[in-house]
């Protein structure tokens, strides 16, 4: 696919907000509170300044190679084979990511809204949108993603309004009664989910309009997803208590149940679904995008169009066959997954910017270039 400059500073920082939003708030609060009990929201905040300097350290690389995405520019840096052999990788970490989301919003429907509906339904329902965002391309994706921007952030602005009354500030007293390990030990897990994910923004870098404006974007939209998301962690505690929060799967979700205005405001929580839904879309047609076309330039392939359907296939039968069980897939996301996602999030952009740094200084300097052989749409 031919890299053209199609999405403006305001798509790429809505892009970034709906994928670091996603289905983080569904599932953020219960994994934090399980880890740092009611100091949660403090970790939610160590998190939140980590992943913006993530968030720097993919800008430093994306805009040595504004014209390049991370596939591109791995070939350039560590030679085509090792190149193709690191595209390979991360395509799969990629389309992994896109099956994890998509086992979240299925076992959220199934357990919250639909029991008696398959997963693999559900399952099958979102990727078909998945793939029609894939190849309506970027330009398309970033105008909805621009539209959705403004209506759930007002939604999410009236929705803390009226949970608040439900508030008490003594469950989150006493402050660090643990001490500091348990709030660090949260913020790992807020990091690899959904920060050190946000590496596959580095795949849409090239289409941006001005590199100097997205990389203001993709540091914005982050920096006001990490502030809902962190305000989640807040305010579901001070509804719900550390103890209570911890034993919940979607605590979000029960927080929003409780809204009641003088018994006439009250079921808003599906409506605030639907919302959640948006951004979990937008969050997997990225991961599969960012998929599709780093396999596509392993392969050398001149159009990543033949490939959706098979992979869209391949990621179906992860979703649903992959996780037997919610525990099973809580216990990856806890324990596994942050590890896997460091090795792709902050191992290989490090090595790559290092090794972008040797390269330059032994050719004295010379910025990347565009490769002479591209993708065709």
């Amino acid at each position: 696919m031919q890299n053209e400059r199609e999405i403006n500073t305001l798509q790429f920082a809505s892009l970034a907000f709906h994928f670091t939003t996603g289905s983080s708030i569904l599932i953020i609060p219960s994994l934090l509170a399980e880890r740092a009990k009611q100091d949660a929201w403090l970790a939610a905040i160590v998190a939140t300044a980590c992943g913006l300097l993530l968030v720097c350290l993919y800008n430093a690389l994306g805009s040595r190679y504004p014209d390049l995405n991370l596939a591109e520019y791995s070939e350039r840096v560590f030679g085509k084979w090792i190149g193709k052999t690191v595209s390979l990788l991360f395509a799969s970490f990629a389309l992994v990511l896109s099956a994890l989301v998509l086992e979240n919003i299925g076992v959220f429907i199934t357990i919250e809204m639909m029991p008696e509906t398959p997963i693999g339904v559900i399952h099958a329902l979102m990727l078909w949108v998945v793939v029609l965002g894939v190849f309506l391309e970027l330009k398309t994706l970033g105008r909805a993603a621009e539209i959705f921007f403004i209506l759930v952030t007002v939604i999410y602005i009236l929705t803390v309004t009226l949970i608040l009354p439900h508030a008490s500030i003594e469950n989150i007293q006493p402050v660090l009664a643990g001490g500091i390990k348990p709030v660090l030990l949260g913020s790992l897990t807020f990091i690899g989910v959904p920060f050190l994910e946000l590496v596959v923004f580095l795949m849409l870098y090239p289409h941006v309009k001005k590199t100097a404006d997205g990389k203001k974007g993709f540091l914005i939209g982050t920096a006001l997803s990490s502030f809902w998301l962190s305000l989640a962690v807040l305010v579901t505690i001070l509804s719900l208590s550390a103890t209570i929060t911890e034993l919940l799967v979607f605590p979000t979700y029960y927080v929003v149940k409780k809204i009641n205005v003088a018994e006439f405001i009250q079921r808003v929580e599906a409506g605030l679904a639907v919302l959640w839904f948006v951004s979990i879309f937008f969050k997997t047609t990225i991961c599969f995008y960012a998929g599709v076309h780093a396999l596509a330039r392993s392969l050398s392939l001149r159009s990543h169009r033949p490939l959706v359907i098979p992979l869209a296939l391949i990621v179906f039968f992860l979703s649903t066959n992959a996780f037997k069980t919610y525990a099973y897939f809580y216990e990856v996301v806890v324990y596994i997954w942050p590890f896997c996602a460091a090795t792709f999030g902050l191992v290989l952009p490090l090595l790559l910017l290092g090794g972008t740094f040797i390269r330059r200084r032994m050719a004295g300097g010379t910025r990347g270039e565009r490769p002479s052989t591209r993708f065709k749409s």
